[in-house]
């Protein structure tokens, strides 16, 4: 996990699973997540963030998690790495373990 790249060391079906948090201060935004095999986007998700102010109260519609889990078959080699999808500067992810994260198991 130190390169941020997982290679698969064996060839198999592995269950990859991504999730994300983002600070409540996005605002209106697009932001997601997405899984590159081989550096091919296999699976992505991403949607607006959307806040709404009325008078003092400050409301998010959408909550900020992201996530997507998916089989993929790989090979022994390929590679698989997440990639944060956004159209602003500067995402701040939630730090906790619990809250941004991800897992890959063998399956078969």
């Amino acid at each position: 996990t130190s390169s941020h790249i997982f290679t698969a060391t064996a060839s198999g079906i592995y269950n990859i699973f991504v999730q994300i948090n983002s600070s409540s201060a996005l605002g209106v935004s697009s932001y997601g997540v997405s899984i590159l095999k081989n550096d091919e986007v296999i699976a992505k998700q991403s949607f607006n963030n959307l806040n709404v102010s009325a008078l003092v109260i400050n409301l998010n519609v959408t909550p900020p998690i992201r996530s997507i889990q998916t089989l993929v078959q790989l090979d022994a080699g390929d590679t698989i790495k997440f990639q944060l999808n956004t159209s602003l500067a500067n995402v701040s992810l939630l730090a906790t373990n619990e809250e941004s994260f991800f897992t890959i198991m063998q399956v078969r």
